[in-house]
Order: structure tokens, then sequence, then C-alpha cells
């Protein structure tokens, strides 16, 4: 997409942002066969006019949807124009199935369909703006009649503004165009389950009629799943004309996901209904749409009420100074057959584990995205996530089942910045479950460690401090400096912990230890103030007085604890502390990783580096903090806990991200099943973008020379 200024939303303007919410709508349908040749000429001398050789688009079905439907509370969700309020509006839109055809061996293959709505008439003026300008509907205004909430729908009537007939001596004025009456009202209206019962019987129609279109079986199944779905793509020609009214500043394909968020009832209506369509000049449905003048039968009336939302459009083709000869139209069936494949780069996604659901999403997170690929997940079964799959038990009352506790870090900003953008682009609705990335995942900040002591074990519970912020792509790289601070800040902490608690054992016998470690927090203190100047002036490989004055202070704390640290558990939490951030700071020096990258010391065991800076073998190197951030990893031999094994760069990076790096909470859980809050909201996004998804399906062999 090439780059643009930002629009400029003057006081007064009417226009707002994306996405729209429609609400409480009240939504009539009716299906009227129109004339397949004269369908696809209208579309031919708008989408594919438009298009060029970079795309076609094909009319599917003669039969257009003519909807009239009344929407009780519509209002953005962007949050500025939220907060202004909301309206209500009626629109009268005839949609056209539109779809493009992937050629390849040789077959025709329904690739993605759109409906395009040829025309729309609605009742209220700022939203003929919103509507045009925005998406690129083709608005204009009307009067029109339809049922309220509860009245028998009987009659339907639109009257719009335009000329009848053309001629330099008329004027402007509301004109009748089409009626919807019913003519028998023998029987009862249905209650069906929601849309998809009316979906059903709408192919079961246009499967009867034999030029459909040229799909084979396959292609039919392609068209139900893809009309199934909670989701549908909107088509639309946007433009603007320059100031002549000749030439178009702008002039794009424009496509918009649009969801629905709930189904409040669904009826086929019972009665039997005609069309009586107006000769209007101004609006020729009789030639464009290839509706009968006069009288016509209606197919497969219905009734919906439901809530949807209209997402952000995507552009998928832009006009280009081309001949008006050189535009091409709609190839036939019979040569959609013999065309060459497509163009498109085919993307195989193998699996459906986290690495697999994050390509795919920022492949299709690229603007104009199905331009260029073609892109398919195959999963072996039918459950997507891999090794954080999860289900449900509806024998033991639909208990969540999974390989093991998932939860996520806070310092997991590529993983959180993910599903921000997946649960946006959902757009659920307030309320709904799981609506939003803060309901899938709330902080939690208390973790109980074990220590095997003596023949036993002990609790030792920790309280991490809940932080500002929210995880996420937004969030700046922690650095070596404020490694180094935070860490100093840390040791100072837990020094003057371990003072209060020795005062609250005051007897004569431990008054120097107090004594002493009231000189060490003073250490500390001197130190951290002057961290930031030490470490800046550190030389690589070289020593430095900060690096032997960390080494006497590890000293002192220990001379000052050692005989408390085997049976006062507290004591000896707070000195595994000061011993981990002691030896981890001057190892960090030591070694370069201050001026180089933690995978300068890859090439050691993460113990093994422990004790080579010295860290108390005893009570640190095997303490319960060091083996907890192993089991959490599985850092050991064949699952042999007697032989650990993790690089000493690795681990110290995961270590420090994960107790300096986090945001918000030092956890985030999962107020369900990770398929609940992870895997259905990326495959949800992904099928509603095109994304191509195919279960039972096992890779054997992969030649890079087909297409």
């Amino acid at each position: 997409m090439m780059d643009r200024p930002d629009y400029i939303y003057t006081n007064g303007s009417p226009l707002e942002h994306t996405p729209m919410h429609l609400n409480g709508a009240e939504m009539y349908g009716f299906l009227i066969k129109g004339n397949k040749t004269k369908l696809q000429a209208t579309v031919d001398a708008t989408l594919n006019q438009v298009a060029g050789n970079q795309t076609t688009f094909r009319v599917l079905s003669p039969y257009v949807m003519l909807t009239f439907t009344r929407v009780n509370h519509a209002q953005s969700g962007f949050s500025t124009d939220h907060d202004r309020g909301w309206g209500k509006e009626c629109d009268i839109i005839p949609w056209i199935m539109v779809g493009q055809i992937d050629e390849s061996g040789g077959a025709a293959k329904l690739h993605r369909l759109f409906i395009f709505p040829s025309y729309t008439w609605v009742d209220v003026p700022m939203a003929i703006s919103i509507g045009r300008e925005i998406f690129g509907y083709p608005k204009n205004f009307c009067k029109l009649e339809m049922p309220e909430a509860g009245d028998d729908p009987v009659e339907f009537k639109i009257a719009c503004e335009g000329w009848e007939p053309s001629n330099p001596e008329t004027q402007l004025g509301i004109q009748p165009l089409l009626e919807i009456a019913a003519t028998n009202r023998e029987h009862e209206h249905v209650s069906v389950s929601g849309l998809a019962e009316i979906v059903v019987g709408g192919l079961k129609l246009l499967g009867s009629e034999p030029d459909l279109l040229s799909l084979d079986m396959v292609g039919i199944e392609d068209l139900a799943s893809m009309l199934l779905e909670p989701q549908i793509d909107q088509l639309f020609l946007k433009q603007f004309p320059d100031a002549s009214g000749t030439k178009a500043v702008y002039q794009e394909v424009v496509v918009a996901p649009t969801t629905i968020d709930k189904v409040h009832s669904a009826s086929l209506l019972g009665y039997t209904y005609e069309c009586t369509l107006h000769k209007f000049d101004s609006y020729r449905l009789d030639e464009t749409l290839g509706f009968q003048l006069g009288t016509q039968p209606v197919l497969l009336p219905f009734h919906i009420s439901m809530d949807f939302t209209v997402e952000a459009g995507e552009e998928l083709a832009r006009a280009t100074a081309i001949a008006p000869e050189k535009i091409v139209a709609a190839k036939t069936n019979e040569e959609m057959l013999r065309a060459p494949a497509t163009d498109r780069e085919k993307i195989v996604v193998l699996g459906g584990g986290p690495g697999a659901m994050a390509a795919a999403f920022y492949l299709t997170d690229q603007p104009g995205w199905r331009d260029r690929y073609d892109i398919t997940v195959y999963q072996m079964g039918w459950r997507l996530g891999g090794k954080c799959a999860s289900g449900r038990n509806a024998k033991l009352g639909q208990r969540i089942e999974e390989h093991g506790l998932h939860m996520w870090f806070g310092f997991y900003n590529n993983g959180f910045d993910l599903m921000q953008k997946a649960y946006g682009a959902l757009n659920r609705p307030a309320g709904t479950p799981l609506a939003t990335w803060q309901d899938a995942f709330k902080p939690h900040n208390f973790i109980v460690l074990t220590e095997p002591i003596g023949n036993g074990y002990r609790f030792w519970p920790i309280q991490m401090p809940q932080k500002d912020g929210t995880p996420g792509g937004h969030n700046d790289e922690l650095t070596f400096i404020e490694i180094a601070e935070t860490l100093a800040a840390w040791i100072r902490q837990w020094v003057e912990g371990l003072k209060k608690h020795l005062l609250q054992l005051v007897d004569k016998e431990i008054k120097e230890g107090v004594d002493r470690l009231e000189g060490i927090w003073h250490g500390i203190l001197g130190f951290a103030t002057r961290m930031r100047e030490s470490f800046h002036l550190l030389v690589d490989g070289g020593r430095h007085p900060v690096v032997a004055e960390l080494q006497a202070l590890r000293a002192s704390v220990f001379e000052s604890v050692d005989q408390y640290l085997d049976d006062d558990d507290a004591m000896r939490h707070f000195y595994i502390c000061i011993d981990l951030a002691i030896t981890t700071l001057i190892g960090m020096h030591v070694d370069g990783i201050m001026f180089k990258s933690f995978d300068v010391v890859n090439d050691i065991e993460f113990r093994a580096w422990l004790c080579k800076h010295g860290a108390n073998v005893r009570y640190t190197v095997n303490s319960a903090p060091v083996r907890g951030l192993y089991d959490l990893v599985f850092a050991y031999i064949d699952g042999d806990s007697a032989r650990p094994n993790i690089e000493a760069g690795t681990m110290l990076r995961g270590m420090l991200r994960l107790a300096i790096d986090y945001h918000g909470g030092f956890i985030w859980k999962m107020q369900a099943g990770m398929g609940d809050t992870v895997f259905t909201p990326l495959y949800q996004v992904l099928k509603q973008r095109g994304v191509n998804f195919q279960f039972f399906h096992k890779v054997r062999r992969s030649d890079s020379r087909e297409r």
C-alpha cells in the first residue's frame, strides 16, 4: 500500500472510523431472479474495470438478494467516535454474489466469495457520507416503508430521489422504485435456529438453477462452506472524482469483512410475495440487474434479527492508467478452465502449533496479501495448538484437558502483541465470554517454590510486585545497564529485609551481625548510586574495582548469616537471592556479556557458570529458584533431574527477562484452556481473512518444483 497522509477530520465532519457496530438490526431478505449476463456486465463495468488484469470477479448466480434492514443502534467501535454517540438508519440493498476463481491443476475452484452492493439506499443523510467515503457503499437517499418491530411483514416500499423520465425539463424529485408485497398469507412463518438454515435453503434453490455456475460438486461445497461462516466479505468500488468530475483521484476495489456477532432470532417467512419494479431512468434495475419491469415472483423470504460488525476495509485492486479497450470482460466458464494457474505464490503451513499460527497471522496481516499469496494450513488431526492444544471433556462438566499448566510470563511481548491484534481483529461484542485479550489473560504475581530440607520439603512463597504497563510489542528491549541497576536495587532491598529480620530476633548474641549488615547495607546503597557510572566505565575483559567490591559484599553477607542458614528459612531465602544477583553481576562483567551478548557464555552449563563466579555451592547453586528454572524449561538430559544441562547464556537471558522485564503481572493466567484463549481466536481471524485449513492431512513428501 502506498504511503498516504493522515485523513483530516474537520469539526462537524460526519465521518467515523471503523469498525462499525450495527446492533439490533432487523433484516428482511428476498431472492429475486435477475439476468446473469446483465449482472456480469455491471460487474465488468465497475469492479473489473478497476481491477484490470490484476484479478477478475465473476457473478456466481442470477439471483440477487434484496434486503430491507432497520438498524436500531449504529455506533463506531473507535473510542473517540464511540464517545460521540450513536444513531439509527434503514437501508435497502440489492446484493450480487461475486467470486474469485482459483485455477490450478486444470480445475476451477472458488477461492473467495463476496457480496457486492450494486446499489444502496438509506433514509439518513449522515449514513450516506459514512458509507460512501469510508467503505465505498454507493449510497443514495430514499424514503421507505417497512415493518416496525412486531408488525406483520406484508409490505415493503422504496421511493428514491432522481429523474423520471430523463429529460432537460424534468425536475429532481422523489419517485417510486420498487415494492415487495405479500400476495398470500395462508402459511405461517417458520422459526429457524439461525442464519445457517436460511443459507441451506438458499443453496438448495440456487443449486436447482442450471446456470448457477460451472462448478463441480466440490465447488458447490466450497460455496456452502463460505456462506456458512459467521463472516462474509462485502466488495465495493470506492472512488472519488477530481474537480472536473471526469477523472478519478482515487479508484480501488475494496473489501470489508462483516461479522455476525449475535443472532437474536431468525425465521423463514411463510407468506408468498411478489416484487413490482417501476421504470425509473435514474435507477435502471431492469438493465443493470436484469429485474423485470412490472411484477415478478420473490423466493426464499426471510427475517433475521441480529448484531453485526463491519470491519476496516482492505484494498484488493487499484486502478491503473490503462486504455479501456485493454480491459477485457470476464472469461466464460470454459475459458476459465483453460486459463493458466494463478500467479499467487502458494504457501503451505505445516501443523497448527504456535509458530505455525503466528506465521500465518503475520503473513495475512500485510495489506493486499491475497493478491500475492494462497495460504493453506495442514493439520494432521482436527485440533490446532500442537503441544499447547486443549479440549473439554463433556462427560466431566466440560472440564478443560491439556498438556499441563499453561500461562504466559509478563515478558512475552511478541506473544501478547499477537493476541492483542487477534482479539482486536475479532472485535467481539462487549459482555461475551473472552471478548478481549484482557478477559482471556489476567495478571498473577504469587508463586510458591519448594525446598528439599533434610528429609522433607518446605514452602517458599514469593509475592512479585505488580508493575506498570501491559506486555506487548510496544515495549522497549531491556538494556544491560537497566539489568545492572535493577539487580543493584533488589540487592539493596534484600539486604534491608535481611537486616529487619535479624532485628526481629534481637538478643545480644546477634547484635554484631546486625551491625555488620548495617554497614553492608550502606555499602550497597553507595554502590547502587554509582552503578550507572561504574558500568559505563567498565572495559571489556578487564578487571575493575566494582567487581572486587561486589565480591567483598557477597562475602560479608555470607559471614553475617552463615550460622543461621540451615535453620532460618527467611534468612536463607534472602541470602540465596542476594548471592544469585551479585554472582550474576560479577559474571556478566568478567565474561564480557555486558559488552557482547549472552551468547558468549553458551559454551558452559549454567550451574557450572554460577560455580565459576563464586556462587555458594551448598545453598545457591542447587537452590529452589535455580531448580525451578531448570524445571520450567525441562533442562535435563532425557528428563533425568540428576543430569541438568542448559547453556549459561540462554538461561541467564531467560532468567533476567522473567524477573526484571515483565509488564503488569509477573505471570498472566489464561482464564480458560489455551484452545479457548489462544487458538480459537487465531483460527477465527485466519478463516475470516481467507486462509484455507485442511484437517486430517499428513505431509509425506515436499517437492519445491510443484506449485
